[in-house]
């Protein structure tokens, strides 16, 4: 299981990393958030395309693992990319501000991110 899920990350488009880096992008004044979250919804629609595209169907059905093995690896990467982006989202923000005790990216966005470690005023 945990060489299938590791087969699937090193196969990923490269768009799923990238697309995680946006989301940094929550620190850019008046950006929206879902719009980050729109791309890393994209990057996984990206990496199965492109394992539609190699075979990787045909490839995993004639490895010598159980076919459930296969289907939760690929479910564990589509759940995976999106946890690895929301924490990548949340470190910035609950970073507090040495003035005021509260990230200085949330003064005017706290109605665009939930942030269960920062209250909005």
């Amino acid at each position: 299981m945990k060489n299938l899920l590791r087969k699937e990350m090193k196969f990923a488009s490269p768009l799923s990393y990238w697309f995680i880096a946006f989301a940094l992008m929550v620190l850019l004044p008046n950006y929206p958030v879902l719009v980050s979250a729109f791309f890393v919804s994209f990057g996984i629609f990206q990496t199965f395309q492109a394992n539609r595209e190699a075979n990787d169907t045909l490839y995993a059905a004639m490895l010598p693992v159980a076919k459930a093995s296969v289907v939760k690896a690929k479910f564990l990467f589509a759940v995976l990319i999106p946890v690895l982006w929301r924490v990548k989202q949340q470190l910035p923000l609950c970073a507090p501000d040495r003035v005021g005790g509260r990230s200085p990216v949330l003064r005017c966005r706290y109605l665009m991110v939930f942030t269960p470690c920062c209250t909005p005023v």
